[in-house]
């Protein structure tokens, strides 16, 4: 049984650790694995503030979770000593991070990309793309970093550890909630326009 104080919204990810498949979820104060077969909790690491609102992502035997409210939080767990190898104040809140060879990309709040070096959580760069709100994470395919905000502005960004590498900015529509899901060689995204009060969504298929 997992009990909260306070709601949180991340969605748990399948993962294989150490060459076993276990679920991840972050909130409540802590990430947590457990058995997908039976829910049984396999190990926690207490950590980051109680509400949650993205997906963790994992390298090798570690684990990267952010977010927070009201505090912030970006940290790296290590699943087999269960202890924290680093952190920092830096809140990546609904749109989960990336991770492209050994460094982790994250967009926190206001559309500021962050690139970190996985190892020991140093900060390689910080950049800001545009001042607007985020809801959607980025996703990673065919060596390019694609991320769209509410405001219709989808980026294209190459990983890049020495600086903020912006290929591509392109206007969609007028609003983007959704992530951009990869499937084969296409990138769709779901997004909205307005006439008037009328709203109406338009899926674009676009060719990596």
């Amino acid at each position: 049984t997992r009990i909260a104080e306070r709601s949180s919204h991340g969605t748990p990810v399948l993962a294989n650790l150490g060459g076993k498949e276990q679920i991840l979820l972050n909130g409540a104060g802590r990430v947590a694995s457990y058995d997908p077969q039976d829910g049984t909790e396999l190990w926690s690491v207490e950590g980051g503030d109680p509400l949650i609102a993205n997906t963790v992502v994992w390298n090798d035997g570690v684990v990267f979770a952010s977010g927070g409210f009201p505090g912030q939080e970006t940290w790296a767990i290590d699943v087999k000593t269960q202890s924290i190898l680093w952190s920092n104040p830096v809140k990546c809140y609904e749109q989960s991070m990336v991770l492209v060879d050994n460094y982790l990309y994250g967009i926190a709040e206001g559309g500021v990309v962050h690139c970190w070096d996985i190892a020991d959580g140093n900060l390689r760069w910080r950049e800001r793309l545009t001042n607007g709100p985020e809801s959607a994470s980025p996703v990673f395919a065919g060596g390019y970093i694609y991320h769209a905000n509410e405001e219709g502005k989808v980026f294209v960004i190459k990983p890049n550890p020495e600086m903020l590498e912006l290929v591509a900015e392109n206007q969609l529509g007028e609003e983007i909630f959704a992530t951009p899901v990869i499937t084969r060689d296409r990138i769709l995204i779901r997004a909205a326009s307005y006439e008037g009060q009328t709203r109406s969504e338009t899926l674009y298929s676009v060719g990596l």
